[in-house]
């Protein structure tokens, strides 16, 4: 395992980290609960609507067998983003015409429809950016992409917040952001595909076991991103927009040492696992050992942190309006320690092109998260019982999807 690779991409998640500490503090004093709600279900159902402009066909980018391969692949990918992309504006055309909404939508506004297609493109373009960095292992565009992105996202949050330009500064920001990031990195995009046509020609086929791996991949992760979406929903339909927005807090901390480690280790794990697996069929059990030891120790000091932060942290630094987010990342914090060694190792799945085994992992959990819900609302529970049954029914998922690892490596 390269330590070199780990410690540059540690090196970006700490930056990036530090930069969203900083920009939380500073957001909390100036955007209400109930914002943060709001901020939270536009970019909720953006996540979900992500996968359908390109039907997650970029995660195939990495493990290809050659560039030549990953160049076809991509140019599919491009051309499926275009044809879905306008079909969705088509629809959202219809759906803006008074004659075409229905009655249960009337409370959404134009505004949010448009933010929310908008940000799906800014996230499918993202992930196909970083696909094709991970496959050339340019782990120093990818260090660095996180802290510029979430400074351009802070800077302009903080900008619109301050000067009271926009009633939607948080969701405005996060376009801006992302838009800038792209930009910045599209140049690298261009030189790598330049590289990739270059080197070979083309040929006129993908693989086929790729082909056939497409809809499962796609499904896999639509549901991985429901589940991940379904607590801030739950809580903005059940509850509304002030604990849906107290939620997004709670998981907008939680996700600083989450997407640290995870981060730093999926990334490595993805690109190095898939190169292994391109030349050898699969990672090592003492590769994999080796990385669920150092996870364990990592997550678990984290999470203690994280107790810390929400029972005496969160009410000094980010005001009292924010006090059951606290509440609720002292209950959580179980259920984060396995999420934190979860959300790393979860990459092993594509590595290994295990793709049924992560779908079944993801409808299991699926499953047990919207029972969760249900459950909660038959038996009349607080928001915070909905919230502990909701993480506690993930968590289940993912420790059989960790076992299901274990027993694969070992």
């Amino acid at each position: 395992m390269s330590f070199r690779s780990i410690g540059m991409l540690s090196a970006g998640s700490i930056l990036s980290q530090l930069i969203i500490f900083i920009v939380t503090i500073s957001v909390a004093k100036i955007y209400s609960p109930e914002k943060f709600g709001s901020y939270a279900v536009i970019i909720s159902f953006a996540n979900l609507v992500a996968p359908f402009l390109t039907f997650s066909k970029e995660t195939f980018i990495v493990p290809e067998k050659s560039n030549q391969r990953a160049l076809l692949l991509l140019q599919s990918i491009r051309r499926t983003f275009c044809l879905n992309l306008s079909i969705l504006i088509i629809f959202v055309c219809m759906f803006l015409t008074q004659k075409y909404r229905l009655s249960f939508l009337q409370n959404v506004t134009t505004s949010e429809v448009l933010f929310s297609i908008l940000l799906a493109g800014l996230f499918a373009t993202h992930l196909i950016f970083q696909q094709i960095f991970l496959r050339n292992e340019h782990f120093n565009l990818i260090a660095m992409r996180g802290p510029i992105q979430n400074f351009g996202i802070g800077a302009y949050q903080v900008f619109f917040g301050l000067n009271r330009i926009s009633m939607n500064g948080l969701i405005i920001g996060e376009i801006l952001g992302r838009i800038t990031s792209i930009g910045i990195y599209l140049r690298h995009v261009r030189r790598i595909a330049k590289k990739w046509r270059t080197e070979l020609p083309i040929i006129s086929a993908v693989q086929e076991n790729t082909k056939n791996n497409y809809f499962v991949n796609f499904i896999s992760i639509l549901f991985d991103l429901f589940c991940v979406s379904l607590p801030l929903i739950a809580s903005s339909v059940f509850y509304g927009n002030y604990y849906s927005g107290q939620v997004n807090m709670s998981l907008r901390i939680a996700s600083i040492p989450t997407i640290l480690i995870g981060s730093a280790f999926s990334q490595y794990i993805l690109a190095t696992g898939s190169s292994s697996y391109r030349e050898s069929g699969s990672m090592t059990s003492e590769s994999f050992n080796s990385i669920l030891k150092r996870l364990i120790p990592i997550s678990f000091l984290f999470s203690i942190f994280l107790f810390i932060v929400g029972k005496w942290g969160v009410i000094p630094i980010l005001g009292e309006q924010w006090g059951p987010s606290g509440d609720i990342l002292k209950l959580l914090t179980p259920m984060i320690f396995i999420g934190l060694i979860w959300a790393p190792l979860s990459s092993l799945f594509y590595v290994n092109h295990m793709w049924v085994s992560f779908l079944k992992v993801t409808v299991l959990r699926l499953c047990l998260m919207l029972t969760a819900v249900l459950l909660s609302q038959l038996m009349d529970f607080s928001f915070q019982g909905m919230i502990i049954l909701i993480f506690v029914s993930s968590t289940v998922a993912q420790v059989v999807g960790l076992h299901k690892l274990l027993r694969t490596f070992n």
